[in-house]
């Protein structure tokens, strides 16, 4: 990670208008971030000799998770709220950071997944924060912060002198990630991403207009017109009518569905075009 300047600037390229000084990833270093964090030390000896002044980071894998105690945004306040209301966090690995705040390293639990999330006890419990699932990670020692003061282990407190802790049950339940509810008659959920639907919009609204220029009496001809489509009334392109946004998109599509159910059917091979497909689309 860069690191810091006597100043308290941050070493990138954007000086003093670094907003995050001394904790972001070394761009010459780790060209995709902190999903190129190693274990090798033969690489990280490498990295030190090309940047010795360098910050480094830990990131929150499969085997611990982090609760970040930011004292700046009142984190402290925050624990000893919900310890009185719940109970003493045992003690386990814990660094202090140059701002002041904590980071205590938890064992990850076997059965649920931590959230990596900012302020996750909301409101009433602000600046505390997870880092987990390989999403997120945290500065160590010996790092320096901006404030001039280094990163450091607690007292007792430092990976070779204690284990980490399993996290009390109070404390896991309002940080894992909690099962999604589905109703009985919830539509089976389809792979698809926001790129997916705007594209098949695009696609929809397009065949709507033709349908609607092939509609009789639409250019004085009448053209084979297929019939509703089964994509758009079981809606499983993702779009179908309740999800088409504009107003003109609406008016089209339910224009060419009136059109398309007051022509006479044909054969499947007669018509001259059929309603686009998702990429996603069940099968």
């Amino acid at each position: 990670m860069f690191g810091v300047r006597d100043d308290g600037t941050c070493r990138c390229h954007l000086g003093p208008e670094c907003k995050s000084t001394g904790k972001h990833p070394h761009s010459g270093l780790v060209h995709h971030g902190h999903s190129e964090a190693t274990r090798d030390l033969d690489v990280v000896q490498k990295w030190i000799r090309h940047e010795p002044h360098m910050n480094f980071g830990l990131v929150a894998n499969q085997d611990f998770w982090v609760l970040d105690i930011d004292l700046g945004h009142d984190g402290e306040e925050s624990i000893r709220k919900l310890e009185a209301q719940y109970g003493k966090l045992p003690p386990t690995v814990t660094g202090n950071t140059g701002g002041g705040g904590r980071h205590l390293l938890f064992e990850a639990p076997k059965d649920r997944k931590v959230r990596n999330t900012v302020n996750v006890f909301g409101d009433g419990f602000s600046g505390i924060d997870t880092r987990a699932g390989g999403l997120g990670y945290i500065v160590v020692p010996p790092s320096k912060h901006k404030s001039g003061r280094s990163y450091a282990w607690a007292d007792g407190l430092a990976p070779d002198q204690i284990k980490m802790a399993q996290a009390p049950e109070w404390l896991l339940e309002r940080v894992v990630q909690k099962p999604r509810e589905r109703r009985n008659d919830a539509p089976i959920p389809v792979n698809i991403t926001e790129h997916d639907k705007k594209r098949a919009e695009g696609m929809l609204e397009k065949w709507a207009v033709k349908r609607v220029e092939e509609a009789p009496g639409a250019r004085g001809t009448q053209r084979s017109v297929s019939p509703r489509p089964t994509a758009v009334s079981m809606g499983w392109l993702g779009v179908g009518r309740s999800r088409v946004r504009s107003r003109s998109s609406r008016g089209r599509v339910r224009g060419a569905l009136s059109a398309s159910s007051a022509s006479p059917r044909r054969p499947r091979a007669a018509s001259t075009s059929a309603p686009p497909t998702a990429r996603h689309a069940p099968s």
